[in-house]
């Protein structure tokens, strides 16, 4: 079973996904970041945003919300979307009976920079859109934060092995374009 439940992001939700708070305290609510991990997904529930995999939605919200916005590119335009639902006045509702396969992350897995540089374009997008300079602003930090103390935990795990991994080496990778990214790259959005 995939998490398919999420919190509408928020700075406080992020920081305990980049410090890893949501591992320590898996099931706190408190702590946990945008993933409901501490929801058994065992009843219908209303939540912020449905994972976009698989969805059932009436056609009379569509005509009112409108399609997903083109310039979130794989990733974050069901946050968006559900957050223009319940702008909207929609609900958005986890109902447990639903079954859909979702093969996660099986065409991203063998382009892990790319991928995790589109990911976070589309999340410095959302946070432009939705919640403006400061929030874009505060969520880049949270994001470098992550990224020098993962591309750091990778070279100390490099010394103390005295080798390379292969896992250390993509997460040096990812980690270093996403910091080029977010010291040098401005998103563009639609005004």
């Amino acid at each position: 079973m995939q998490s398919t439940c999420r919190r509408f992001p928020t700075l406080w939700n992020n920081f305990c996904s980049a410090t890893s708070l949501e591992k320590v305290f898996k099931n706190s609510k408190f702590f946990a970041g945008e993933h409901m991990f501490y929801f058994p997904h065992d009843r219908i529930l209303h939540v912020d945003v449905l994972v976009g995999c698989f969805s059932m939605i009436r056609r009379e919200t569509f005509d009112q919300v409108g399609l997903l916005d083109e310039n979130l590119f794989i990733y974050g335009d069901d946050v968006d979307w559900c957050r223009r639902c319940w702008k909207a006045g929609w609900e958005v509702v986890f109902f447990p009976g639903a079954r859909a396969i979702h093969d996660r992350g099986k065409i991203t897995a063998p382009y892990p920079v790319r991928f995790a540089v589109a990911q976070q374009r589309s999340v410095l997008y959302y946070w432009r859109k939705h919640h403006g300079f400061w929030g874009e602003m505060g969520m880049r930090g949270i994001m470098l934060f992550h990224h020098l103390a993962r591309y750091g935990f990778a070279l100390v795990a490099d010394l103390i092995r005295r080798e390379q991994s292969d896992q250390g080496n993509v997460r040096k990778q990812v980690s270093s374009a996403c910091i080029r990214g977010i010291l040098s790259e401005r998103v563009r959005h639609a005004a």
